[in-house]
């Protein structure tokens, strides 16, 4: 996948998850629809949280010595596989407390807009110490834009789930 496909792809699953928030009361963003599960607001800053992991604008580059993509069907394996529940490193956990799903909404856009500017400016093949938090070992910059991706893309799915059960 090119680095515009990337972008394209990321753009629509971010936009999809903004437009699920935007209708959401206070009260609905911030009630669970059973034991166990976040509310839609827990969702939306769980994400935001693993957007903000790493700031690919301000990490320290070595060109990429393999294919820019090689890992993107490993992660699409561990996150496009819904039948499997996965916790949570504790650095991108939601809080417990209610959640102003207006501030939480705009923190989204901004983070997310930061990231598809830095895509469609910048050159993604590259590598960087710091993308090794995200738990998939080396990882090329526009792989963190592929788990990123896939990431929404498991999250805005539960998130329709979560908003069928609140109705």
């Amino acid at each position: 996948m090119t680095r515009h496909e990337e972008l394209s792809e990321f753009k629509a699953i971010t936009d999809e998850l903004m437009a699920l928030l935007e209708t959401l009361s206070e009260a609905q963003m911030n009630r669970a629809p059973f034991a166990g599960s976040w509310s839609p607001g827990q969702l939306g800053e769980h994400l935001l949280k693993s957007y903000r992991l790493v700031d690919l604008s301000q990490v320290q580059r070595t060109p990429a010595q393999r294919p820019v993509d090689e890992k993107a069907a490993l992660i699409d394996g561990v996150f496009l596989d819904f039948t499997t529940k996965y916790q949570p490193p504790a650095a991108i956990v939601p809080s417990a407390g209610a959640i102003n799903g207006r501030a939480l909404v705009a923190d989204l856009r901004e983070a997310t807009d930061a990231i598809a500017a830095f895509v469609s400016e910048n050159d993604l093949a590259f590598t960087s110490p710091e993308f090794e938090t995200i738990g998939f070992g080396d990882l090329t910059a526009q792989e963190v834009v592929h788990f990123w991706t896939a990431h929404s893309k498991r999250h805005v799915r539960q998130l329709k789930n979560i908003l069928s059960r609140l109705v």
